[in-house]
């Protein structure tokens, strides 16, 4: 695998750019080099692996090359030893072993970097002091008040013009004797005269969970809307489709524990439009499949560098529903029978009759295995319509 890499690393290094661009030009000196983490023929697979590894290599790009190959590059960085190098990465782990070095004369231009969000407005609250931030005419406070134990308390956050008060935002799920807090602003709606100003809260514990709420601005005034209870983080951010305006992605957390740990499960992503002062789930948009694919591409290189992923009922999970989200269900779902884990000892039930208060009725709950219980859980979160044909036994 190796010396395939090489190869392919020559081949870049010789010819020259489609449109016109000397190789060499983005050619390093001394000891400073590019961390080749993966190579691609298609722009969206690189974007896709190279956003895998945002995280851990912030400045990682994607760099095209002179004979229209695509190398997932970080740096450059000073390489005084290669090989030690490369031992140091590999014993970290999260890359492919095939990882390598170059000075990037086959390089003729920058053809991806993870972009920037453009925040109108940043700001957070420690828990004790309050703050106030500007935004045009509004004026947001941040603060805190009084749970029902007198000891805790809950974050604000509220908004001015003037003396007057136009939105006020209470997280009641997080109580903290200094309950921290968010607020960043920016577009979301175009149809909104003004930013959206998104305030978010981690209420602690394993995990989880982040909540949001969005004040927005619309005919009739400022409204206040509810987010998703998310994992981690909560929402990201990213202008998919170059309209302008950003779309919140987030994580479908119905996959989290469905068929492994926490740290075995696989969540698909969900995208979302915020829309006459509600959001919408754009996540099957046509106009936002690229991120699906580009999101495909990354699961599957982490499944390269982890070949034991693939026996994973968590990982399988997570990796059908997003080949749903592409059209390509049915090479995924027959490539899943192939591979899933029978023997997982994960619990699986399916309720034979309709939950009473999201609790099945003693004596109605059966065992099932893997296939149909994801079956069942693809179609009841709307990654597929039901088709009881389909269902595996």
């Amino acid at each position: 695998m190796l010396l395939k890499w090489l190869a392919i690393m020559g081949v870049l290094g010789s010819l020259m750019s489609h449109n016109g661009a000397t190789a060499g030009s983005y050619s390093t000196s001394g000891d400073e080099r590019y961390i080749v983490l993966a190579s691609r023929q298609g722009l969206d697979d690189a974007i896709g692996v190279a956003q895998s590894y945002a995280w851990r290599f912030p400045g990682v790009r994607v760099m095209r090359s002179s004979n229209g190959w695509y190398a997932v590059a970080a740096g450059p960085t000073r390489v005084q030893d290669a090989r030690a190098y490369r031992e140091k990465l590999l014993k970290e782990g999260g890359v492919a072993t095939d990882v390598l070095f170059s000075k990037g004369d086959g390089y003729v231009a920058e053809a991806w970097r993870k972009p920037r969000v453009t925040y109108l407005l940043e700001g957070s609250y420690d828990g004790r002091r309050a703050a106030s931030f500007s935004l045009g005419d509004v004026r947001v406070t941040l603060g805190r008040v009084k749970a029902k134990d007198a000891a805790e308390f809950m974050p604000v956050a509220t908004g001015w013009r003037g003396t007057t008060q136009v939105f006020s935002m209470v997280h009641g799920d997080v109580v903290a004797e200094t309950p921290k807090s968010e607020i960043v602003a920016l577009r979301l709606d175009a149809a909104s005269p003004a930013p959206q100003i998104v305030f978010s809260a981690f209420w602690g514990g394993a995990h989880c969970c982040t909540v949001t709420k969005i004040a927005t601005l619309g005919p009739g005034g400022w409204t206040v809307l509810d987010g998703d209870v998310l994992d981690g983080s909560g929402y990201g951010f990213e202008d998919i489709d170059g309209d302008g305006v950003y779309e919140l992605i987030s994580s479908d957390n119905s996959f989290l524990y469905a068929f492994a740990p926490y740290s075995d499960s696989l969540a698909p992503v969900r995208l979302w439009r915020l829309q006459g002062g509600r959001l919408v789930d754009a996540t099957r948009d046509s106009s936002l499949g690229t991120y699906h694919r580009r999101r495909l591409a990354a699961i599957e290189h982490e499944a390269e560098i982890d070949p034991g992923r693939w026996r994973s009922n968590g990982f399988l999970a997570g990796w059908v529903a997003t080949k749903a989200l592409v059209g390509q269900f049915e090479n995924a779902w027959a490539r899943m029978l192939v591979l899933y884990d029978a023997g997982s000892d994960w619990p699986l039930t399916e309720c034979l009759v309709p939950m009473v208060n999201a609790q099945c009725p003693q004596g109605k709950e059966i065992s099932i295995g893997f296939p149909a219980a994801l079956r069942a859980h693809l179609e009841r979160n709307g990654y597929m319509p039901a088709r009881p044909s389909l269902r595996a036994p």
